[in-house]
């Protein structure tokens, strides 16, 4: 009789056990629910089981074609014709890539403008002439005001450079002739 109370009492355990199991077991597959739900990766495994569920007809077909007992010649060609719908499958997918690839170009350049303000005192703004009176220039016309007085400086130094030839030229030609 004190054997078979245990017996009982071991049993009880083994189903509180069971039951505590089974919750645990509910618990996992609402938090796996969950995070097919609410994540990227998620999501990811959930279309990846979707795609594997709508090729299972194929997978099991291949896999009956080599169980089979056919004859060889049929098994083949059998087999060839599901690689081939593969490889279709596979060109499909590339061919969507590279128009998608064409659309969205091939490098993705991130670039970002650095702007330094800086204070100049106005007697160099002047005298590069970027205030004009009391209107600040633009951009756009301090580039321009810019490169004019650029130019000029070039002109200049090359008259400055003939000038100082000249009187060579003069002496050169003199002894030249």
């Amino acid at each position: 009789m004190v054997q078979d109370d245990i017996d009982f009492a071991n049993h009880m355990e083994e189903i509180r056990k069971m039951e505590a199991m089974g919750e645990k077991d509910e618990m996992m597959a609402h938090t796996k629910q969950v995070w097919r739900k609410s994540t990227v990766s998620g999501w990811l495994v959930t279309q990846l089981i979707a795609v594997g569920n709508h090729f299972r007809p194929f997978f099991q077909e291949v896999s009956s074609a080599l169980s089979n007992d056919q004859s060889i010649g049929r098994r083949l060609i059998s087999l060839f014709l599901r690689l081939l719908v593969i490889a279709v499958f596979f060109v499909v997918i590339t061919a969507c890539g590279r128009i998608l690839q064409m659309i969205v170009g091939e490098e993705i350049q991130a670039t970002d403008e650095i702007v330094i303000v800086e204070e100049v005192p106005r007697s160099i703004a002047e005298k590069e002439g970027i205030v004009e009176g009391e209107r600040v220039l633009n951009a756009s016309e301090a580039k321009e005001r810019l490169a004019r007085l650029q130019r000029e400086q070039q002109e200049v130094a090359a008259e400055e450079e003939v000038s100082k030839n000249r009187p060579r030229r003069a002496a050169r030609d003199k002894k030249n002739q």
